[in-house]
């Protein structure tokens, strides 16, 4: 073998072992940088719903609290009535507050009114099983004055 062919043969093999070396440099590297892009993008997407949840969790406190503290919803409970339910719990009210149930209860825990949203037909269907009630840990109730722990 004659001393060019052992050049070439060894620039051969320092070239293919240099672009291997500068595959697998690079490769890490880049690898590395997508993993923390892909990292950095998924907390931005869960801080992102985390702040989704939270307004819709004041929006729905907003809700309750302001028809929990109206008078003519007290009034309602102790003596309901048609007229409440036709200006106050229509399926535009469940639609803008993007609510999908309304339970009121009295204070021996019986429905006086339930009802729940169907978005598709946008009509209200009657709730009436209290089954929820003891799977939720809703059993007790609120008193006036009271203050919510959470």
């Amino acid at each position: 073998m004659g001393l060019r062919k052992k050049v070439f043969i060894w620039s051969a093999v320092l070239l293919i072992l240099l672009l291997f070396s500068v595959y697998f440099i690079i490769g890490s590297f880049l690898e590395h940088t997508y993993s923390h892009l892909e990292q950095d993008q998924m907390y931005q997407k869960l801080h992102q719903l985390n702040d989704v949840y939270k307004n819709s969790l004041q929006n729905l406190g907003e809700f309750t609290h302001d028809y929990a503290a109206w008078d003519d919803t007290y009034a309602y409970i102790l003596h309901p009535g048609k007229k409440y339910e036709a200006s106050n719990l229509v399926p535009g009210t469940f639609a803008t507050y993007d609510v999908d149930f309304v339970v009121y209860l009295n204070a021996g825990q019986q429905i006086v009114y339930g009802k729940q949203y169907n978005p598709i037909t946008r009509k209200l269907e009657n709730i009436q099983s209290t089954a929820w009630i003891r799977r939720y840990h809703l059993a007790r109730l609120m008193r006036p004055g009271e203050k919510n722990p959470g």
